[in-house]
């Protein structure tokens, strides 16, 4: 039994709520092999984020040090300039 009494333990941070309540510019990264949070997960917090950005990091999983640093940059980049 888990140890909290919050339903669907694992998401309720991300509830559309609590999403829809980040008033800071928020930009999200999907690694298209990640394995532990899938496309409709990220789609779902992103859609509730109001100005959110978000990109698909190509080849990557979840594991940030595996990422591509050229794509990384460009995506970083890309959302600085925005903001």
């Amino acid at each position: 039994m888990p140890d909290s009494d919050v339903p669907d333990e694992k998401w309720h941070y991300l509830s559309p709520e609590v999403c829809h309540a980040i008033t800071i510019p928020t930009l999200l990264l999907l690694g298209d092999s990640d394995k532990m949070v899938g496309l409709e997960e990220t789609t779902a917090v992103f859609k509730s984020i109001p100005g959110a950005q978000w990109g698909v990091l190509p080849g990557t999983p979840h594991p940030i040090e595996q990422v591509d640093v050229v794509m990384l940059a460009y995506h970083l980049r890309r959302f600085i300039k925005a903001v």
